[in-house]
């Protein structure tokens, strides 16, 4: 019941229609993995779709949604491309109720820099600091997500 409503809030907000579309759905986990296969011209504004998706989907289902949009690709690249989203989706936790561009991810992998201090983190492990272990994984997340 669960993959039926996500599937028709999918297709209402995304494609102004109930009827199902071209959607795939999979579960990972306790997640659930969902790609909507469009004509590049289908959806006029995306932001605006995407952002009534995620409103929708969390008012409805009280679920928390990240929303990835790929580039345009060809049919016989939708397998792979479907994976290759599951691990961006998967390795970008930080985008809870929002959703971001493929390529936003690939630029950010290219310009990522050490942002760890590892001599610090390996003086809290040895000293069994776990409160400071834990507020300065907090501090690295909080300034990341400022940096966005």
């Amino acid at each position: 019941m669960f993959l039926f409503m996500l599937e028709n809030l999918h297709n209402e907000n995304l494609f102004a229609k109930k009827a199902a579309g071209n959607i795939i759905c999979s579960q990972y986990n306790r997640g659930y993995f969902v790609i909507s296969i469009c004509n590049i011209n289908e959806i006029s504004n995306i932001t605006e779709a995407v952002n009534n998706l995620i409103s929708e989907i969390k008012k409805t289902l009280s679920v928390n949604i990240s929303v990835c949009i790929g580039e345009p690709c060809s049919l016989n690249e939708i397998s792979s491309i479907y994976n290759h989203h599951i691990e961006l989706l998967k390795s970008n936790v930080s985008y809870i109720d929002t959703f971001f561009y493929e390529y936003q991810i690939e630029d950010n992998q290219n310009n990522t820099t050490n942002v760890i201090d590892i001599g610090e983190f390996q003086e809290y492990f040895l000293d069994k600091e776990k409160l400071k272990i834990m507020s300065s994984i907090k501090n690295i997340l909080y300034k990341k997500m400022e940096d966005k």
